[in-house]
């Protein structure tokens, strides 16, 4: 489902809100546990290890259920050609249900026979990811659920004024099912119960195609994660939540010391529905409704896993296909068996989208074990995007997300469905031959130079603050202003609550660095302070935007990264109060022994036993600061219009990518020092330079050199 644009301010929300779902990666890595008779399956950092090789992952869509069967051979020709060495495809519950508990796998409808497809897929040298729903994204209009569940009122998600939730699609609309719903559940197990053999039989532990379950578009919401008061008021919500309240406070009367208020029992506190807070002291409740709506799409992920392990669905990672609404914050996530976690954004793959491209790659490289893409984008919705296919621009957007640190993605699409268009090979079989070549070069190219070998460098990283994204989220009244087509922040509320550091001078704050960074050169990552997630401790440098308040967790996670010698830059403010809005004496005495910009220059070191501790107050000391932190540079550039990020591979080989991200042609002298030998990777070029080269750079472009001293 694809959804509206997204503003700044609601980028950074998602960006901070999703570090522990990206997380998950980490908790799992190095490998899934083993249960069945197959090797198990090793997550790495260039992909999954396949019988004791790294295998990465280049897979695109391919819906078998669209496509006469006397197509399946002929397709998997043209994706072998292409360069796959995986397919993905959805199992849309709604056209294999011929009505409640009975299915239809290719006993009717050829088309439906999933196992069949699967088979093939093998015998022709493809691994599979399989979306299993319950929701998927695949163009039908109820997302793959059958109609008579989405109408049922008992599953139907409530909004803050108890009506049904309808979500609105230019083919249609249904009632948003409820991720709280117990009914819900029990359907999905008839379904369930019907599919899961198919796959279970066919898994790569034990020997078979399958090495992944795509999870996608379930609970989060349906991209209303980040308005908190737009739903979910189910019942069943409600009495999860009173449950969730009990379990943190104890006893009502610590709740109702700190909520100022006078409820009798757990099972009456009413979550808010609107935004009213006067005062810091209102904030402690919206932010218990902020964290359990967060913590219940964990939940819900864990309830679906445990349904697929019980029908046989172990040893192989759960990818978690989150859109940009629906990341979570950190530390909301527990340890989930078998599962990783990929990010899935709905960007197409046109230059105009260069800057997302970019933001993708740097947070899947900064809070993924494997950094996966489980939906990147081959073309276009004629019915949601009116843009002419521009070929060139196909190769352009997926070097962007390689260049800043994705390692592996699946093609959506590769293969074109009702609805979609523009992929490598048409719906009939046929190859749509200029996209198509621009993929197989593509390929070819990251398999010659065994792209999966490399990592991109990085000293420093960009940590995600959760604490940040909830105090903007409780701002926030209505549903996304992109339905609207008006600007969200006619939703929010920018309120003066009291804080010496409000929320919204820290997404200046956060802006005005991130700019400064470019501008001098520097590369970053995204990354997260859950413990599960990207490994910090091989960034020197971390920035951490900080308004007043800070998670306990939050503080424990910055005192294990100093402690392994990392920098931290905070800013623009110094927290001082816990979740409950009270002073903390652990919080500000941490932050008491930072050092300022002009004193860390001047000499001075933060009173702390490992690492330091910087208070970065007005960003345009930035550049300065990390130059004294001796953060060098290989390569820089004269026009700060061309961006550059440099790969290097344990074998001491280096990728130097130079990208022009303008609808204009750019020119830029590169420096370096001494001699360099440069081989072109997108060209045929080579040659050796003594301190410098020039580049002129067609509009959304991208040049990779191999580059050795």
């Amino acid at each position: 489902m694809t959804g509206p644009a997204v503003s700044r301010k609601e980028f950074f929300i998602a960006l901070s809100a999703g570090a522990a779902a990206l997380g998950l990666a980490g908790l799992s890595a190095p490998g899934c546990s083993r249960r069945g008779s197959g090797e198990r399956l090793v997550l790495d950092r260039g992909g999954v290890r396949l019988e004791g090789k790294l295998f990465p992952v280049y897979s695109g869509s391919f819906h078998y259920w669209r496509h006469d069967i006397s197509l399946w051979p002929g397709i998997f020709d043209h994706l072998s050609r292409l360069g796959l060495n995986t397919v993905c495809t959805v199992v849309p519950w709604e056209a294999h249900e011929i009505k409640r508990g009975r299915f239809d796998f290719g006993s009717r409808d050829k088309r439906n026979n999933l196992g069949a497809f699967l088979d093939l897929a093998f015998s022709r040298g493809f691994r599979a990811l399989v979306r299993p729903g319950p929701a998927a994204d695949c163009g039908l209009t109820c997302c793959g659920i059958p109609s008579r569940v989405l109408f049922d009122p008992d599953i139907a998600a409530r909004t803050s004024v108890d009506s049904v939730e309808v979500w609105h699609t230019l083919d249609g609309q249904f009632p948003v099912p409820s991720h709280f719903s117990d009914k819900l559940y029990e359907e999905t197990a008839l379904y369930f119960d019907a599919m899961l053999p198919i796959l279970a039989a066919r898994l790569a532990a034990g020997g078979g195609p399958v090495i992944g379950l795509l999870l996608d578009n379930g609970p989060g919401f349906f991209q209303r994660l980040h308005y908190p008061y737009t739903l979910d008021y189910h019942p069943a919500a409600l009495a999860l939540f009173s449950k969730r309240l009990a379990g943190k406070y104890g006893a009502i009367a610590n709740l109702n010391r700190l909520y100022s208020t006078n409820y009798g029992s757990f099972d009456s506190v009413e979550p808010p529905r609107r935004f009213m807070a006067e005062s810091l002291d209102d904030l402690p409740a919206y932010l218990d409704w902020i964290e359990f709506r967060e913590w219940s799409v964990t939940w819900s992920l864990e309830r679906l896993s445990g349904m697929l392990a019980e029908r046989g669905i172990a040893g192989i990672p759960l990818i978690d296909t989150l859109s940009e609404e629906l990341l979570l914050p950190a530390g909301s996530v527990t340890k989930t068996a078998d599962t990783f976690v990929s990010w899935s954004r709905d960007y197409p793959a046109a230059g105009e989208d260069y800057q997302r491209k970019k933001v993708l790659g740097r947070a899947l490289s900064g809070m993924c074990a494997y950094p996966f893409d489980g939906r990147l984008e081959s073309g276009f919705a004629p019915t949601v995007r009116n843009i002419k296919l521009e070929s060139e621009n196909q190769g352009f957007g997926i070097l962007a997300a390689l260049m800043h640190g994705m390692k592996g993605w699946n093609c959506h699409m590769a293969v074109d469905r009702d609805g979609w268009l523009g992929g490598p090979v048409r719906g009939n079989g046929e190859v749509r031959e200029e996209i198509f070549e621009i993929y197989q070069r593509l390929y070819r190219l990251l398999r010659e130079i065994r792209f999966e070998n490399f990592r991109k460098e990085a000293a420093a990283v960009f940590l995600l603050n959760a604490s940040l994204s909830r105090l903007i989220q409780v701002e926030t009244q209505a549903k996304t202003g992109g339905e609207l087509d008006i600007g969200p922040e006619v939703f929010s509320e920018v309120l003066d609550l009291g804080f010496s550091a409000p929320p919204e001078e820290c997404l200046l704050w956060v802006s005005q660095t991130e700019s400064l960074l470019r501008a001098a050169g520097f590369d970053w990552d995204y990354g997260s302070l859950h413990p599960g997630s990207g490994p910090l401790e091989s960034y020197r440098v971390a920035f951490f935007p900080a308004p007043d308040f800070i998670y306990a967790e939050q503080l424990t996670s910055l005192k294990e990264y100093m402690a392994g010698g990392g920098t931290l830059i905070f800013g623009p403010g110094k927290p001082s109060l816990n979740q409950r809005m009270k002073e903390e004496p652990l919080v500000i005495e941490f932050f008491r022994r930072s050092v300022t910009v002009d004193d860390f220059l001047s000499g001075a070191q933060a009173a702390h036993p490992k690492g330091g501790l910087i208070h970065l107050e007005s960003p345009f000391q930035v550049s300065e600061l990390l130059k004294a932190l001796e953060i060098e540079l290989t390569f820089t550039r004269s026009n700060t219009r061309i961006e550059l990020a440099l790969h290097s591979a344990p074998d001491g080989r280096r990728l130097l990518f130079a990208a022009n991200g303008e609808s204009a042609p750019q020119r830029s002298d590169i420096f370096f020092q001494g001699s360099m030998r440069f081989r072109g990777l997108t060209s045929d070029e080579s040659f050796e330079r003594e301190g410098k080269i020039r580049v002129e750079l067609p509009p959304y472009h991208i040049e990779i050199w191999e580059v050795e001293r």
